[in-house]
C-alpha cells in the first residue's frame, strides 16, 4: 500500500499533467503567454516578414541569429532560461503569424 504522503504528491502530480495537457489542446500555454507580452505588434510583423521572404534553411538560420541579437539588445535577461523562452517565443510568433 502506498504511502499517503506519496499518495497525494502522485494526485498533485497527475492534477499538473492534466492541466498542461488542457493548456496544449487550448493552443497556448501560460510560459507562451507571459513571454509573448514582451514582443509588440510591429516586432513580430517584422520578424514574420523575415520568415516568409526566406524559409530555406539558411534563411532559418539567419532568422534565428537575428532573433537571439534582437531579445539579447532589447529585452533585460535575468536566466539563460528566460533568454532560450524568448527566443523560441519570439520565433513561433515570427513563424505562425500570431
Amino acid at each position: 500500500m502506498m504511502p499517503f504522503s506519496s499518495y497525494c504528491a502522485l494526485i498533485l502530480h497527475m492534477n499538473k499533467i492534466n492541466n498542461q495537457i488542457e493548456l496544449k489542446h487550448t493552443g497556448i500555454s501560460k510560459l507562451f503567454n507571459h513571454y509573448s507580452n514582451f514582443f509588440d505588434e510591429f516586432v513580430v510583423e517584422e520578424f514574420g516578414r523575415k520568415h516568409k521572404a526566406d524559409t530555406s534553411f539558411k534563411g532559418h538560420k539567419a532568422l534565428m541569429l537575428q532573433i537571439k541579437a534582437y531579445v539579447t539588445e532589447n529585452i533585460k535577461i535575468e536566466s539563460r532560461e528566460d533568454y532560450a523562452n524568448l527566443v523560441d517565443t519570439l520565433k513561433n510568433l515570427a513563424e505562425n503569424g500570431d
